[in-house]
């Protein structure tokens, strides 16, 4: 990740994507030799990419953040997910909608205030967070062994027909059609 001092924190044209930051400064640790107490009030862009695999439409992309800047707003591809957090806010997760990103690089920026040092041994959060990729799972199949299929049917409790299909290359489609209705189960106990 890189920063950038600027003089006033709207309407950054830094957060825009492709944006070039070639010339921009590491965001690094402070420089310990530097009096901790003295604390010049330096806005920020932090810019930094990640990467996205081949997304579709039922993929999930969340984004968890953590404060590296005081009251930071955060975008992505230049678009604005959350504005004015407040450091160490709980809760600072956001969806990403797929409308602002895309499989392969995409452009993460955070503008805000400098942290300001509460001790000597303070160090600014260097992590500015995870993305979470829910891709949905394959539909589950079954094949066959020997000929033989395990079935497994999960009741609702409620009545119904259950209709099972099989088909196989070279072989007619055949149907097993199942009636099927509640059950009660009732046990007797003996005391003896």
């Amino acid at each position: 990740m890189k920063e950038y001092s600027v003089s006033n924190l709207n309407d950054r044209p830094e957060v825009a994507p492709g944006f070039d930051d070639s010339k921009w400064k590491l965001f690094k640790k402070s420089d310990r030799s530097e009096d901790w107490r003295v604390y010049i009030d330096t806005l920020l862009v932090i810019r930094g990419t990640f990467e996205l695999p081949g997304i579709t439409n039922e993929t999930e992309v969340n984004l968890f953040t953590k404060s590296i800047v005081e009251n930071q707003s955060i975008y992505v591809n230049g678009h604005l997910l959350a504005s004015n957090v407040k450091r160490d806010a709980p809760n600072q997760a956001y969806r990403i909608d797929h409308k602002i990103i895309s499989a392969g690089k995409n452009d993460y920026a955070v503008v805000g205030k400098r942290f300001r040092k509460k001790q000597q041994w303070d160090e600014p959060n260097m992590d500015p967070g995870l993305i979470q990729i829910i891709s949905p799972s394959a539909q589950w199949k079954r094949s066959l062994f020997n000929g033989l299929a395990q079935v497994i049917v999960q009741s609702t409790k409620q009545s119904g027909e259950l209709i099972l299909k099989a088909n196989a290359k070279g072989l007619k489609q055949t149907e097993l059609k199942i009636q099927t209705k509640p059950v009660t189960l009732r046990a007797t106990v003996k005391s003896e």
